[in-house]
C-alpha cells in the first residue's frame, strides 16, 4: 500500500501497470512488489559482503596466526588490541589509516616473548625448579634465560639440604637458593610448586615489566602461565625435553627449550636385539600412535590419559590375551608397542576381536634409586582385593607379609606403615596430584590404623593414582653405609636385620624413639637424624650418589 500510495517519489503504475490506489485491493499485485523489495535487499547485502573481502583491512586469526601469539601486557592492552578484531569496529570492513597501519606492524613485525612493543628486550625474573632441574643444566637454563633478556632475578627452589651439594654450582652462576621446607607437607600439591607460583605472583605484582621464566619439566605450571597470561602478564616456560615444548604449545603457553645434552637411551639397539631389523624412528613414531588409539577404543588407557601406549596399558593388553611375561617387555615402550601391534595385526588376520581390559586389574611401579619407574623388572599387576593393601606392601619390600589382621601385631604394623609414609612423603604428593578421590595422604600423626590400612587400599585401587612407590631401603647398601658411619665393621657381612637394628639403638634412643623394632624404620629414622635425607640410596639431582663419612657428615661421592 506504501509502494502505491503518493509518497512513493516514483509512479508504481509504471512499473506494475495500475493505478496507484488500486494496489490496496489486489493482494497478489501488492505480494509482488514486496518480492521486489526483498530480492533487492538480498542484492545489497551481497554487495556489501563483496565490499568486505574486497578490503584491505581483513585480518584473519588463519591468515596471519602470528597476530594471535603475540603477548601484551597489561598496561597496553586496551591501546593495543589484537589487529583481528579491528575490522569488526567499523562499517563495511574499513578501518582507519591507523588503525591498518598497526595491523600492517603486527603481520609484519610480530613480537617475541621478551620485548616490548618498541622491540627492546624486557629483563628477566627467572624461577628454577630445583625438582627437575639440577646443576647439570643450570648453564643452559641461564644462557637461554639471558637470550630473553637482561637477567634481573635468577632463583632456585629446592630442598634445604641442597646447599651442601650445589653450593659451588649455585655460586659460580650467581644463582640465590631458597629453601623449600618438606616437612609436614606430604599433603596436597608439592612444595616447590607453591613456592614458585607464589613467588611468580609477587613479581608480577611488584614489578610488572619484568618477564616470568619458570624453568622446569613439571607440566603442572602449565596452568600457572596459563593464568598469568590471562591476567597480562607476560610469563614464558622453559623446558628441556621436545615432548614438553609441544605439550605447552598445545595449551597456548609461551614456551622455549633449553639445550640439554644429547644421550642415546639405548633404542636402536634394543629394537635391533629384540627384532633382528634396523631401527626406523619414523615407522616407530607411526606404530606408537596407532597402538595408543586401539589401546584408548578398548579402555586400556584412562580416561585422563593421552592416546599413546603406556606401561601400564600395554602390560593388561599382554596380561589380558594370554601373552606370558617371558614374551613381552615394557621398557623401552617402544618394544612393548611394537609387540603389541604384532599381535593386533595377528588378531585381525583371525577374524578376532581384541578384548576390552578388565576393570579389576592395578599396576605398580617401583622407584629405584634414579632409574625410571619400574625398570628392571621393578613392576606389579594385581587383581583388586581386601588385601590389596598388605600385598603391595610386601611386594615393596616392608616387612608385612607375616601381619593377618590390623588388630596382629599392632605395633610392628604401625611401625612398617610409618616408614612406608616417611620413605613416600614425596612419593605421595606425586602420585595423588591427578587424583580426585584421594587429593591428599593424611599426616602420620593424626588417624588411627585402620584408618591409615583404609586410606591406601583406597590409593591402591583408585585409577587415578599413578602408583609409583619407593621401596624399602635396601639391606646390603644400608649395611655398607652403618659400617661407614658407625665405623662397625661387622655390620657389613653377616648381620641380621635386628643386629642392624641394635646398632642403631643409640641414635633413635637420642631421638626419643628407642622401642623401635622395624628394620625400615629404624634406618630412615637414623639416616634422617644424621645425614638430613630421608633416603640412604637417594641420589642428587646432579646424579652423585650421596654417603656419610665416618665424621656422620654426607658428601657425595
Amino acid at each position: 500500500h506504501w509502494l502505491a500510495s503518493p509518497l512513493w517519489p516514483f509512479r508504481p503504475s509504471s512499473w506494475f501497470g495500475m493505478a496507484p490506489m488500486q494496489c490496496r485491493w489486489q493482494p497478489a499485485r501488492i505480494f509482488r512488489a514486496l518480492s521486489v523489495a526483498v530480492v533487492g535487499t538480498a542484492a545489497v547485502g551481497v554487495g556489501i559482503g563483496l565490499l568486505r573481502l574486497a578490503s584491505p583491512c581483513r585480518v584473519s586469526a588463519f591468515a596471519v596466526p602470528s597476530v594471535a601469539r603475540v603477548p601484551y601486557s597489561a598496561a597496553r592492552r586496551e591501546e593495543a588490541a589484537p589487529p583481528l578484531l579491528l575490522w569488526t569496529r567499523t562499517p563495511y570492513g574499513r578501518c582507519s589509516q591507523q588503525a591498518w597501519a598497526g595491523a600492517v606492524q603486527a603481520v609484519a613485525s610480530p613480537q617475541i616473548v621478551g620485548s616490548d612493543p618498541e622491540g627492546e628486550q624486557r629483563p628477566v625474573a627467572l624461577l628454577i625448579d630445583g625438582d627437575h632441574v639440577g646443576p647439570r643444566w643450570f648453564d643452559s637454563v641461564v644462557s637461554t634465560a639471558r637470550s630473553l633478556g637482561p637477567l634481573r632475578h635468577a632463583v632456585c627452589f629446592a630442598a634445604p639440604h641442597i646447599a651442601r651439594t650445589w653450593g659451588e654450582d649455585l655460586d659460580r652462576l650467581g644463582l640465590e637458593l631458597r629453601a623449600v621446607e618438606r616437612a609436614g607437607t606430604a599433603r596436597g600439591d608439592e612444595p616447590n610448586d607453591l613456592a614458585i607460583c607464589s613467588a611468580a605472583d609477587s613479581i608480577a605484582a611488584e614489578s610488572p615489566e619484568l618477564l616470568i621464566a619458570i624453568a622446569s619439566k613439571d607440566r603442572d605450571f602449565i596452568e600457572h602461565h596459563r593464568e598469568l597470561k590471562l591476567r597480562g602478564v607476560q610469563s614464558i616456560a622453559l623446558v628441556p625435553y621436545y615432548s614438553d615444548l609441544l605439550r605447552c604449545q598445545e595449551k597456548g603457553v609461551e614456551v622455549r627449550q633449553f639445550e640439554v645434552e644429547r644421550t642415546n637411551p639405548g633404542h636402536d639397539k634394543a629394537f635391533e636385539d629384540r627384532f633382528g631389523q634396523p631401527y626406523d624412528e619414523q615407522h616407530t613414531r607411526g606404530v606408537m600412535l596407532d597402538v595408543g588409539k586401539a589401546l584408548q577404543s578398548l579402555g586400556y588407557l584412562r580416561a585422563i590419559d593421552r592416546p599413546f601406549p603406556t606401561a601400564r596399558a600395554l602390560v593388561f593388553f599382554f596380561i589380558t590375551h594370554g601373552i606370558p611375561e617371558s614374551d613381552f617387555e615394557l621398557y623401552p615402550r617402544l618394544i612393548g608397542a611394537h609387540i603389541a601391534k604384532q599381535h593386533l595385526a595377528q588378531l585381525a588376520e583371525q577374524g578376532i576381536s581384541a578384548k576390552h581390559r578388565p576393570l579389576d586389574l592395578r599396576f605398580f611401579e617401583a622407584r629405584v634409586g634414579q632409574k625410571r619407574p619400574g625398570a628392571d623388572g621393578h613392576w606389579l599387576v594385581r587383581r583388586v582385593s581386601p588385601a590389596l593393601a598388605l600385598d603391595v606392601l610386601a611386594w615393596l619390600g616392608y616387612d608385612v607379609e607375616h601381619v593377618q589382621a590390623a588388630n596382629q601385631h599392632r605395633q610392628h604394623l604401625e611401625e612398617e606403615l610409618e616408614a612406608f609414609w616417611l620413605q613416600n612423603t614425596k612419593a605421595f604428593r606425586g602420585n595423588l596430584k591427578k587424583s580426585a578421590a584421594h587429593p591428599a595422604a593424611p599426616g602420620w600423626e593424626a588417624g588411627a590404623l585402620q584408618e591409615r590400612l583404609a586410606f591406601l587400599q583406597g590409593c591402591f585401587e583408585d585409577e587415578h593414582v599413578e602408583q609409583q612407590w619407593r621401596p624399602a631401603p635396601d639391606g646390603d647398601q644400608v649395611r655398607i653405609w652403618l659400617a661407614k658411619t658407625t665405623g662397625a665393621k661387622d655390620m657389613v657381612d653377616g648381620a641380621s636385620s635386628a643386629a642392624v637394628v641394635v646398632a642403631l639403638g643409640a641414635i633413635l634412643g637420642h631421638m626419643g624413639r628407642p622401642s623401635v623394632k622395624s628394620y625400615s624404620l629404624a634406618v630412615l629414622l637414623a639416616w634422617r637424624s644424621i645425614c638430613g635425607r630421608q633416603d640412604p640410596l637417594s641420589r642428587d639431582e646432579s646424579g652423585t650418589s650421596c654417603e656419610v663419612s665416618e665424621d656422620g657428615r654426607a658428601r657425595k661421592k
